[in-house]
């Protein structure tokens, strides 16, 4: 398959594509509906490393939020692939959501902003992430506090 941009966007503009925190909240409604037991869920190795897949990178993790990112992104115009690589991958600055989404390179920066600092709101942190960004950080003021020093 063609990846270019324009053949990547039409391949997806009528499918509605799922962020991973949409896959985990359907996925765990099928486990409490009980359509998928307990039992057959162990055994299909698809549905567990498909749920633990998405659970690892989900970034909203209330359902809530979920159904508001979804709605926010709309009310900003991006189209159904956008709408979840931007939930996916939760870019903080138009450059870098340019970047890694191509489809966004149209995209004025002053239309791009508001939805981005929006969407920031929604973002989950977990404990493990926000220690090692703290980490970095101090990495990065210690190994300025030496250059300053030399």
């Amino acid at each position: 398959m063609d990846c270019s941009v324009e053949t990547f966007s039409d391949v997806f503009k009528h499918a509605v594509c799922l962020s991973n925190s949409e896959v985990v909240i359907i996925l765990n409604q099928q486990l409490s509906t009980r359509q998928i037991s307990q039992q057959d869920m162990f055994h299909n190795t698809n549905f567990t490393s498909s749920l633990e897949h998405a659970k690892k990178f989900s970034r909203i993790n209330n359902v809530a939020a979920v159904k508001e990112v979804r709605q926010l992104l709309r009310r900003h115009g991006f189209d159904e692939i956008e709408i979840a690589l931007i939930a996916n991958l939760c870019p903080t600055t138009t450059e870098e959501a340019k970047k890694v989404i191509p489809t966004l390179a149209h995209r004025r920066d002053e239309d791009l902003e508001p939805a981005l600092a929006e969407l920031q709101n929604f973002r989950s942190y977990d404990v493990d992430s926000a220690a090692l960004v703290q980490a970095s950080v101090a990495s990065a003021g210690a190994t300025d506090s030496m250059r300053m020093s030399q």
